[in-house]
């Protein structure tokens, strides 16, 4: 009884208040090792870097030896355990279930990372006095197809949308059951505009329709792909660089043009113009006629159907539907300067006509030379 009394009238000194004391140490050190990998999280994703090596799952947590690269994820944990005693105590002492670092967790804090930014922004549009919606897809390098949506907007008190951009298919821009009819049923203030640079993008497509236009498209990324796809072309597309072309800019790598979007093709008819004349030329007629060439070398013993193929690249190269055509990709090439512009963050109207205007003019002056 006496002891009783005790306890009840010093609570301090019961059995639950240690085990409380204790549990509360291992919830707090638990949330400084949550903390040190979120942020680890954060750095990765701000730096676009990947996450995994080639064996998170059977990662050896001795900090003091050499385990080779386990990927960037766990090298920053490893690197930062050096200056955090609690993170580098749990990495050791904690059991492997409960180290927070397998590929499923890192999953988690990428999604909890994303939700919290997301909410944020959520927040902070919610305040905003206007806003307005940029949405746009395209498909990535594994052919998927990716929506990106960007929000503009002024941290204001009022939520109200004031303008809609997105390109001009049925599904965005429909006018009975499209994504800015939906949008200004909700809000009739939000007037929807369609993407300036995707117009000028659908016009150049149009614009260039025609088979021979499209024959010549088709021979400068094969010709890309003929020497990227293999070490042995390209190195000798380097020697050609090095002795031939007396181009400034000394670009040696053909890009292939990009399916979606003509305007970004640019950069690689560009590059094809620079070595098209000297470079490309040379090294195509080098396999075919490797005597002709000698200061490319002599022992470079292209099989058959190199040979052929390179053969029927230079009948493309010298076809008068090529040069035609090969000379308005150089006109065209002008209107990336204007692309560019039209996607700039703080574009006015104003500013977009006199670029407009410009390079209209500069149309007219060549079709008059």
């Amino acid at each position: 009884m006496n002891e009783f009394l005790r306890l009840y009238n010093n609570p301090s000194e019961g059995v639950n208040t240690p085990l409380d004391c204790e549990a509360h140490r291992i919830i707090e050190r638990n949330r400084k090792v949550i903390e040190s990998l979120l942020k680890i999280v954060i750095l990765c994703g701000k730096q676009g870097l990947p996450f995994r090596g080639h064996r998170n799952d059977n990662v050896n947590w001795v900090l003091d030896k050499d385990c080779g690269n386990d990927g960037i994820f766990v090298e920053i944990i490893r690197f930062r355990a050096e200056t955090d005693p609690i993170l580098a105590n749990h990495l050791v002492s904690a059991p492997k279930y409960a180290k927070y670092t397998s590929k499923t967790i890192q999953n988690e804090l990428i999604s909890a990372v994303g939700q919290k930014i997301q909410k944020e922004i959520l927040d902070e549009v919610k305040r905003a006095h206007f806003y307005s919606v940029i949405a746009d897809e395209v498909t990535d390098a594994a052919n998927k197809e990716e929506l990106s949506i960007v929000l503009r907007y002024f941290t204001e008190d009022v939520a109200n949308i004031c303008g809609q951009c997105y390109d001009g298919a049925s599904n965005m821009s429909g006018a009975k059951s499209g994504c800015k009819t939906i949008i200004q049923k909700e809000a009739p203030l939000a007037m929807y505009f369609h993407c300036a640079a995707h117009r000028l993008n659908l016009a150049l497509v149009s614009s260039c329709s025609i088979l021979a236009f499209k024959s010549a498209e088709s021979c400068i990324g094969e010709i890309a792909r003929f020497f990227s796809y293999s070490a042995k072309r390209q190195r000798l597309l380097d020697k050609a660089v090095e002795v031939k072309s007396s181009s400034e800019s000394r670009a040696n790598k053909l890009i292939d043009s990009c399916i979606t979007r003509w305007v970004e093709r640019i950069e690689s008819y560009t590059i094809f113009m620079e070595l098209l004349h000297e470079a490309i030329h040379s090294s195509l007629d080098a396999m075919a006629h490797p005597r002709l060439h000698t200061d490319l070398g002599t022992d470079w013993g292209w099989d058959g159907e190199t040979v052929t193929r390179a053969n029927g690249f230079l009948f493309q190269l010298q076809s008068p539907s090529f040069l035609v055509s090969f000379h308005i990709l150089q006109v065209m090439t002008l209107l990336k300067d204007l692309t560019e512009k039209l996607q700039m963050q703080a574009i006015d109207v104003i500013y977009a006509y006199n670029a407009i205007t410009s390079v209209v003019s500069t149309f007219k002056s060549l079709r008059q030379q």
